[in-house]
């Protein structure tokens, strides 16, 4: 293909400058259609409400029945350390008693573990140390 000089007025217009500019609004109003048709559908994807809820019920459901089996596990975390607390509390209380009374270290050990054993300490698997004075406090 030639080049055609072209004269509009004062400036010359190359044909090939032209073409160029022909091809580039084609491409350019080709991306706007598609830029167009995208908006289009997705506005239509807001506005369609139809199964909505069942896709985010399937997001959701995974994380609150995880939250749900957290809370219990950690509910039974804090149950099973209250038991072990009580059962301390009442093998202190039995063996401070026995101490109060002026018994020997041997008693008072056998109150404590006595004690223990009736709040459902297990002999087999725990272990319960008696400090006669107390390692800590008044």
């Amino acid at each position: 293909m030639g080049v055609v000089d072209l004269h509009r007025g004062d400036e010359a217009i190359d044909t090939r400058d032209m073409e160029h500019r022909m091809f580039d609004r084609k491409i350019n109003s080709f991306g706007q259609r598609q830029r167009l048709r995208a908006s289009r559908l997705m506005a239509r994807f807001y506005r369609d409400g139809s199964g909505a809820i069942a896709i985010m019920v399937a997001l959701l459901l995974p994380m609150v029945i995880g939250m749900m089996g957290l809370s219990v596990d950690v509910g039974i975390w804090y149950m099973e350390k209250r038991g072990l607390q009580d059962t301390a509390d009442a093998a202190s209380l039995a063996g401070g008693s026995e101490s109060a009374n002026g018994s020997s270290k041997a008693t008072i050990i056998a109150a404590a573990l006595a004690d223990a054993n009736r709040n459902d300490f297990d002999g087999t698997t725990d272990v319960i140390t008696v400090n006669i004075p107390p390692e800590s406090g008044p």
